[in-house]
């Protein structure tokens, strides 16, 4: 299992970066290295069930995923898994507020199949960089709209 864990500090409040990084149409503009699409499946507000598909990419090949949103506590914690696809994925997000904005922590969890499988230990250390950068995308998205609003 691939495990990775960040936190990023965002000069926003939390209810803004909760709705944000919530909504799966959003996933692609702070996740679009791995994340080329994601909609959402299911009808209605998001909450526990909702579901959704995503067009992933990972060392140059694309897939398909289907997700389940598995917790949903406005402003506290989001959490989602596959429900289909070649990679078993669990995404664990938390938000705190802090002076001037939100912690927001993703922890993600994944056991690749088939042949990803063998570059599993090769995997860890990209897919940790990766989270990274993407959170870093996060806050700066919303940062910059914050200042236009």
């Amino acid at each position: 299992m691939i495990t990775t864990r960040v936190t990023v500090e965002i000069a926003r409040p939390v209810a803004e970066v909760f709705a944000y990084v919530t909504t799966p149409a959003n996933f692609p503009r702070w996740a679009g290295t791995l994340v080329v699409a994601s909609r959402q499946t299911s009808p209605g507000p998001v909450g526990v069930g909702t579901t959704f598909t995503q067009q992933n990419k990972l060392l140059g090949r694309r897939f398909t995923s289907a997700l389940r949103v598995v917790t949903y506590e406005p402003g506290r914690r989001f959490e989602y898994e596959t429900t289909a696809g070649p990679i078993r994925f669990a995404g664990h997000y938390t938000f705190a507020p802090v002076a001037g904005g939100t912690r927001f922590t993703s922890v993600d969890e994944s056991t690749p199949g088939g042949w990803l499988r063998v570059l599993q230990p090769l995997l860890q250390p990209i897919a940790q960089r990766q989270i990274t950068r993407n959170l870093t995308l996060l806050k700066r998205i919303l940062e910059t709209r914050g200042r236009r609003a």
